[in-house]
């Protein structure tokens, strides 16, 4: 799911809008939280293959490897996302 405002316009159709943060600030998240877990030495992400979730995917895989922590990363296709 992602970080933003879903909701339903009074008529027919639906227009999904998302307010995501920076990349970078949520890639900092989510290597900050995988490195405080207790005995965490690998890790699977799974990201979406866009200009947002690529990058991300790459700084958490930096971030968590100057931790000594071991990480693959699997990408998925955002089929209902258009592309830019």
């Amino acid at each position: 799911m992602s970080a933003g405002l879903d909701f339903v316009l009074p008529w027919r159709n639906f227009t999904r809008i998302a307010v995501a943060p920076l990349s970078s600030w949520a890639s900092g998240v989510i290597w900050k939280f995988a490195a405080q877990a207790p005995g965490v030495k690998k890790v699977v992400i799974v990201t979406e293959n866009t200009d947002y979730g690529i990058p991300a995917a790459e700084e958490v895989v930096k971030d968590l490897k100057s931790k000594g922590i071991t990480s693959v990363t699997f990408g998925v296709d955002m089929n209902d996302q258009p592309s830019y």
